[in-house]
């Protein structure tokens, strides 16, 4: 595999050949802290059975742009969790944009590519599988997984939909989950593989629910930036959140506009999603036993445990006792 990255005028400022992994190869975990003059990011990689699992995060200190030349056959699901990004497909022959929280799945019998980095701060997650494990993972499943599979299998440059699909919580979730899983290895195969399963579904089904649907609040590129604005807002204050009102005026939109498109972009209430994002982190704390759920309650915001107890046996059918020790 060949990269290569460029600045905006295009010298050269990194190049590197690194070797492909083999898709028959045991698991491994390479994690890097990664320095430049044009930036400084972290690298984690996951590999085994035909799938690699990626994820970097960036902070440039200009835009660049890295090519990416590949002559291992996948498909790739990419997920943008942060920052603005062209990618220039040339398989597909295809210009792509991608906003923060954004998503497709391409397929090509090589890769290359050029990425572009539109703002200074980027982090990109990324599931590279073989047409030996999309098969395995996606067996006969949704019509439109299907379909896919029949592009890879007449090796035919293929994308999921023409249009990048919105992320929702659920995906973030299992991105996050990803991210920092701490299982040692044996388990940890399996939890990925999990996860890849479940990402595959999650992404063909918002794209079904997609399909048809049209902007009416969250029409433009600003209108949307402002919505995510206000989401991160939203998640950075989570123990003492906004009122609406407010949230609307710090994200410089109208209440109307705020409470509608955001609901067009995730599927749910500002409020709602916010009460999600609690309960996951109050379930993976949980599960991890270093907090009680009387801790959580009060770093979460709850007034009491109570409170915090029903909400969650509300989300989860069960009490946070049924996680850790309460």
């Amino acid at each position: 595999m060949t990269v290569v990255i460029r600045n905006s005028g295009g010298a050269i400022l990194h190049s590197a050949e690194e070797a492909e992994t083999p898709a028959h190869a045991e698991f491994r975990e390479d994690l890097r802290e990664l320095a430049y003059p044009f930036g400084a990011g972290r690298s984690l990689q996951w590999s085994f059975e035909g799938i690699r699992i990626m994820y970097s995060e960036w902070t440039y200190t200009e835009p660049v742009t890295l090519d990416w030349k590949s002559e291992t056959e996948e498909a790739r699901l990419l997920f943008n969790l942060k920052g603005r990004l062209s990618l220039e497909h040339g398989p597909l022959r295809r210009m792509f944009s991608f906003s923060a929280l954004q998503h497709n799945l391409f397929y090509s019998k090589r890769f290359e590519a050029a990425f572009r980095n539109e703002e200074l701060l980027s982090a990109v997650f990324m599931i590279a599988l073989s047409p030996e494990a999309y098969e395995r993972l996606t067996g006969n499943s949704c019509e439109r997984l299907a379909r896919f599979g029949e592009k890879i299998h007449a090796g035919e440059a293929a994308i999921l939909s023409g249009s990048n699909g919105w992320m929702d919580l659920s995906m973030q979730t299992a991105i996050d989950a990803v991210i920092h899983c701490n299982y040692r290895s044996d388990l940890k195969k399996l939890f990925l593989l999990s996860k890849c399963m479940e990402l595959l579904v999650l992404q063909s089904a918002s794209f079904d629910r997609q399909e048809g649907r049209k902007f009416i609040h969250c029409k433009t590129d600003y209108d949307r930036e402002r919505i995510l604005f206000a989401r991160d807002y939203l998640l950075q204050h989570y123990d003492v959140p906004p009122t609406l009102p407010a949230l609307a005026r710090i994200a410089g939109i109208n209440e109307f506009k705020l409470k509608k498109g955001f609901r067009e972009l995730f599927n749910t209430t500002v409020f709602g999603y916010l009460n999600d994002y609690k309960m996951e982190l109050a379930k993976n704390e949980l599960r991890l036993g270093q907090k009680t759920a009387g801790q959580l309650a009060f770093d979460l915001g709850y007034s009491s445990l109570q409170h915090f107890s029903n909400a969650f046996r509300k989300k989860f059918g069960h009490p946070p006792s049924a996680f850790g020790r309460s």
